[in-house]
């Protein structure tokens, strides 16, 4: 797991959330977010593309189109998120 467990999230459609990963593997996650979408949607945890293949009762599970080394893999979910969260994400205020 990364240090830090929130990531971002974005959508086949563009949109852009916030989301907690539960758990982290080279091939997959399972993460909690405000949206649900549907198995099958392509989407990306940080720069780790992939699609959603199930459902959970806290959240939806990911398996990624390219297996990750591990430290590739933590490089590119934080990276990628840090560039994309506002700075006021961090802090809790409006921007």
């Amino acid at each position: 797991m990364p240090s830090a467990p929130h990531a971002v999230l974005t959508l086949g459609d563009g949109s852009i959330r916030g989301c907690f990963l539960i758990d982290l593997s080279l091939s997959g996650a399972a993460v909690s977010s405000e949206v649900q979408p549907p198995i099958g949607m392509p989407l990306a945890i940080g720069g780790c593309i992939g699609r959603v293949v199930r459902h959970l009762p806290n959240g939806f599970a990911i398996k990624f189109v390219d297996s990750h080394r591990q430290a590739d893999l933590l490089r590119l979910i934080s990276r990628r998120s840090r560039e994309l969260l506002p700075a006021s994400a961090d802090t809790g205020t409006a921007a």
